[in-house]
């Protein structure tokens, strides 16, 4: 009995696959992976779908000639991890407890990056369509002008915990802003946190720091400096190589030294599963078309957002 059970479970969440193209438009449905619980891009308010990933995804469907339906994702320890459980095998615990819809035909707000792409044959990425960066938000009233982070050897600064900023201010000067630094579960936290006068800065995504920020007066938004952080360090790379042990043939591995450097500005971008590249290719003309007329760009300006251009589309 316990058998069967788990044999039928197992098989629940594999029935709905991914979907190419074709399938997509004669369901008349396009099935979008959004992540949860992440405003301003992706959530719920009483239970109606709101957000900028949101609104791309009605137009981008509406575009296609079908309408959206949405897979809320829940963010997992990595970005593959996030794309394994959306596009391509599935999770068995869905947000919300939502009826089981499938798999995500496209997944929004992925980080358009070939280094990303090339770690993985579960995914395909497209349709860049806009860049994130980081912003530094201070309280003008406590910090009449910043010039650098010995300030916040005095001030106290919210972030994210384990993110970027959070990684970078409590290794800077010897460690030394550690104990200003106040470590929060996500940005929207530690945005709050400034809202609420108990820090005096926060650094983190510029998109959420133009949202809920940007109608203080008293706040100042510079571009966050992580020079520090993004500086090009020697990294050895070795080829994954799947060895049985229990041979006593040696393999020689040819490992390479090279310079990597953590971005701290990228584009987004939607990702599809490897084999439907059709629906990729769809999406993307789309996208570029909604770029091209201005309809993105007004989505995040009626969020209250700056409308950053991705990189790969700028000429130089």
């Amino acid at each position: 009995m316990n058998c069967v059970f788990a044999v039928l479970f197992w098989i629940g969440p594999q029935a709905a696959n991914a979907r190419g193209l074709d399938d997509v438009i004669e369901s008349g449905e396009i099935l979008i992976g959004v992540y949860s619980d992440y405003p301003p891009y992706s959530y719920l308010e009483n239970d109606i779908p709101k957000g900028v990933d949101v609104e791309i995804g009605k137009v981008l469907a509406k575009k296609l000639g079908v309408k959206p339906a949405w897979v809320w994702v829940t963010p997992g320890e990595n970005v593959e991890a996030d794309l394994r459980n959306a596009v391509w095998k599935g999770h068995m615990v869905w947000k919300y407890n939502r009826p089981f819809k499938g798999l995500a035909d496209v997944m929004m707000r992925i980080p358009y990056d070939e280094e990303l792409e090339e770690r993985s044959d579960m995914f395909v990425l497209f349709a860049p369509y806009s860049s994130e960066t980081f912003l530094l938000a201070y309280d003008l009233q406590k910090i009449e002008q910043f010039r650098n982070y010995a300030i916040f050897g005095y001030e106290k600064i919210s972030v994210e915990t384990d993110s970027l900023p959070d990684f970078m201010l409590i290794s800077m000067m010897g460690g030394r802003l550690r104990q200003q630094v106040q470590h929060y579960n996500n940005q929207n936290l530690a945005n709050q946190a400034l809202r609420d006068g108990k820090v005096s800065a926060t650094i983190g995504p510029a998109g959420i720091l133009e949202n809920e920020l940007s109608d203080l007066k008293h706040l100042r938004f510079v571009s966050a400096p992580m020079h520090s952080i993004a500086m090009p360090r020697k990294v050895i790379r070795c080829p994954e190589v799947k060895k049985d042990w229990t041979s006593k043939v040696e393999i020689n591995l040819e490992c390479s030294k090279k310079e990597a450097s953590i971005r701290t500005s990228w584009d987004i971008g939607v990702a599809v599963r490897q084999d439907f590249r059709d629906l990729g290719y769809a999406v993307e003309d789309q996208m570029m078309n909604l770029i091209d007329d201005g309809t993105i760009k007004g989505i995040f300006e009626r969020n209250r957002m700056n409308y950053r251009l991705p990189q790969f589309l700028k000429v130089e």
